[in-house]
């Protein structure tokens, strides 16, 4: 006989397993960045991916309003709000990730973003009063150390030239500073918009960057993706489709039925799988100082996030 718990117990399994699933996808995202990058500029590949993303974004609510919901209405109040998060969480984010990653290798592209909770909690500190407590303090110190490490070990990468690859390694942390400030803009004024659900909230804002970004759609970029390979085409709609849109979506879907700390552990699997993928697929190797670099980011961010 069935027990009352099962059902719940079983969503909660497929949940975690789409989850993994997902962080799979971001992990990845640095790798197919990097392969895409040979046949597209980091502006080109920006623009496209979310060319994708913005159609996805017109069929999802197409549907939505077939089913009878209709999606909810901005406030002319809120719109600016919506534009700064646009901008500052997807334009600024990406166009850093993919312009740095022309001299950063995957893996430590993937390392430098996963240090965002150290300036969210910087900027948690400094905007919104949030406490900083001394475990809190200490991971922000140690992830720092860790990724001052990082960017110092790209000085003797052997497949990179050391001066762009630490080039490329700073204009990669725009990325972690964009996402926490989307963060930090997100808590002070993501509770004020008007009747705007957690999924549509993301969607909008979503939408907006995306707008942003088409303004700089040329006939060349459309050029520029006929002429993409194959196995490109895959990686751009990977990390359109997959990454990107339904990743917000699952990513909000998680929250809604999981604790935040439970569905934020899993970030942790990001930069493992794109360590994985980037030796499988490209042949790189960290260095020893970028492997103690990472563990120091990593057991800063756990200090930061368990305190």
């Amino acid at each position: 006989m069935m027990s009352k718990n099962s059902r719940p117990n079983t969503n909660t399994a497929k949940l975690y397993l789409t989850l993994a699933l997902l962080m799979g996808f971001w992990g990845y995202a640095f790798v197919g960045i990097k392969s895409l990058l040979k046949q597209l500029s980091p502006m080109d590949l920006t623009v496209l991916r979310f060319f994708f993303v913005l159609i996805a974004i017109g069929i999802f609510m197409l549907v939505e309003i077939t089913k009878g919901k209709i999606p909810p209405r901005i406030h002319r109040s809120d719109i600016w709000k919506l534009v700064l998060l646009g901008i500052v969480g997807v334009v600024c984010y990406h166009l850093a990730l993919n312009y740095g990653e022309q001299y950063t290798p995957a893996s430590v592209a993937s390392l430098i973003v996963f240090t965002s909770p150290i300036f969210t909690a910087i900027f948690a500190s400094t905007f919104l009063d949030e406490k900083m407590n001394y475990f809190k303090a200490f991971g922000i110190l140690v992830a720092l150390v860790g990724s001052a490490l990082i960017i110092i070990s790209q000085e003797n990468a052997n497949s990179l030239h050391g001066t762009k690859a630490i080039i490329g390694s700073l204009i990669v942390f725009i990325s972690p500073l964009s996402w926490a400030l989307y963060t930090i803009f997100g808590r002070s004024i993501g509770g004020s918009l008007k009747g705007i659900s957690r999924l549509y909230y993301s969607m909008y804002t979503m939408m907006f960057g995306s707008l942003i970004l088409m303004l700089f759609l040329r006939p060349s970029t459309i050029d520029a993706l006929l002429k993409l390979s194959l196995s490109n085409w895959i990686n751009l709609i990977v990390l359109s489709i997959f990454s990107s849109f339904f990743g917000y979506i699952i990513w909000v879907q998680a929250l809604e039925h999981l604790e935040a700390t439970k569905v934020s552990a899993f970030l942790y699997l990001i930069p493992i799988y794109t360590m994985i993928f980037s030796i499988w697929i490209l042949g790189e190797r960290l260095n020893f100082l970028s492997i103690m670099g990472a563990l120091a980011v990593f057991l800063g961010v756990f200090l930061i996030e368990r305190y």
